[in-house]
């Protein structure tokens, strides 16, 4: 069934499946909007301290306008306060967080890459629970239910959902126009553009990993949200369907047959030495014809095709399967943020991450001054989205307010289970386990952690 929304729905979901009606897409009731939950407010603690934050930049270039309008904010509001930002790629945050934690000299404040990796660090008991924060400064009221649920574990609250985002085909738009292909929407129209562009001797997919091993996940998102559809996805993360059905051996069939034309980087030797900069690079230049990566693509994607003649746009994936509706929408929260059990100076620290999500208009400006960057799964009001805000963002608002809503694996997925899921596809395409046994696997490891509670709340299908 498919879950819809109507423009004149907020996006309120919980693990029961609740809508609640309001006057706006994206928006709060009217009650909240005036309500101090929705304030911003620095604590303006009278303490010197430092806080150490470890920040993941996605590659980006964002520190000039981050300090700008974060940092010396907050500085200048908290006479003391040293706010030390620590910038790496998100890849190596992940691997950095376990061995600085072990050692003790893990920082702050530090982003995640999404629930699921929390779930982990959690349960090494080294994050602070955040459930007294959220009722002083009322993130029940300014975070959407579903996705503050998926930081919880055994229902406690050990981080702040920091994206909302998607898993996406990016195109240039130019070189489709030239060619005459049309924007694909089945899963017969997008082989069929994949076809006649490897036929010219292009890439029908750009994509590679070698910056990011985790990241192959998006394109297992796409085969099951797709293939096997959101319905299949959510009895799998429910226990109601195994992970070792048909649905999802058939959908990862389907990923590697891609993979082993050569449609996705050219193979998968190309796809594992492959780096961004070189898909991004194989899209602006034509060497490829699509990508299919995430929103958090739109600030690159904007800047790089701003320097040619061409230009680009992104919708939805592909349904795979008849019997899925178009569109899909694989919702997720890309990254997350803790307070570590190590810092000395938790209340400080939790004040600046209230300041991070100020009033829902400033954000709102934020995302039209660096697209999908700052993103997060707020409750957005009536006209906090500026008029010059690209409309191939505003139109991801609408896809969620329109689609027929999925699941990514890293909001979704227990943290084992997500492990398995991005490492061994990898010998899928390698020849080296069949999509049968890998499906077998997940579920085995799967099973394991839906018996021991470990799996993060769920949104209902309506």
């Amino acid at each position: 069934m498919k879950q819809h929304l109507s423009r004149r729905q907020f996006l309120s979901l919980t693990s029961k499946s609740a809508l609640a009606p309001v006057a706006g897409r994206f928006l709060v009731p009217a009650s909240l909007a005036t309500s101090g939950a929705l304030s911003s407010a620095s604590s303006l603690l009278a303490q010197e301290a430092t806080i150490e934050l470890w920040w993941g930049s996605g590659f980006l270039d964002i520190e000039d306008y981050f300090n700008a309008n974060v940092i010396d904010p907050f500085e200048a509001a908290n006479p003391g306060v040293d706010l030390e930002f620590s910038w790496d790629v998100d890849e190596e945050l992940e691997r950095k967080i376990p061995i600085a934690m072990q050692a003790g000299a893990g920082p702050d404040i530090f982003m995640g890459n999404g629930p699921s990796h929390i779930q982990a660090v959690a349960r090494e008991g080294w994050l602070v629970e955040l459930d007294e924060y959220a009722e002083q400064y009322g993130w029940e009221e300014k975070f959407q239910t579903w996705a503050l649920d998926t930081c919880r574990v055994n229902g406690k609250l050990y981080c702040l959902p920091n994206s909302v985002n998607q898993t996406c085909l990016f195109y240039n738009a130019s070189l489709f126009q030239d060619m005459g292909w049309a924007v694909p929407t089945t899963r017969a129209e997008i082989e069929t553009v994949a076809q006649e562009a490897a036929d010219r001797g292009i890439i029908p997919f750009a994509g590679g990993t070698s910056d990011c091993p985790l990241c192959v996940n998006w394109l297992v998102s796409i085969a099951f949200n797709h293939y096997a559809g959101p319905d299949a996805v959510h009895e799998a993360l429910t226990g109601a369907r195994s992970f070792s059905d048909s649905l999802f051996v058939e959908a990862t069939e389907l990923l590697n047959s891609w993979m082993q034309q050569g449609w996705i980087a050219g193979g998968a030797a190309q796809f594992f030495a492959t780096t961004f900069s070189t898909v991004h690079d194989q899209l602006v230049k034509r060497e490829a014809a699509m990508s299919m990566e995430g929103t958090w693509f739109i600030p690159w994607v904007s800047s790089l095709f701003a320097e040619t003649d061409d230009d680009w746009n992104w919708v939805p994936n592909p349904s795979l399967r008849e019997e899925v509706q178009y569109p899909v929408i694989p919702l997720g929260s890309g990254n997350t943020l803790s307070i570590t059990t190590q810092s000395e100076n938790a209340d400080i620290a939790a004040d600046f991450l209230n300041s991070y999500y100020p009033d829902t208009a400033t954000i709102g400006q934020r995302i039209a001054d660096h697209s999908s960057f700052f993103i997060a799964p707020v409750n957005f009001q009536e006209g906090d989205f500026p008029a010059e805000l690209d409309g191939r963002v505003s139109k991801f608002f609408d896809l969620l307010a329109d689609g027929n809503l999925g699941y990514s694996p890293w909001s979704f997925w227990p943290a084992r289970t997500h492990s398995y899921l991005y490492e061994e596809v990898q010998k899928v395409f390698t020849g080296d386990l069949s999509p049968a046994d890998y499906c077998a696997g997940m579920a085995a490891v799967f099973d394991e952690e839906l018996a021991a509670g470990a799996v993060p709340p769920v949104f209902g299908r309506g």
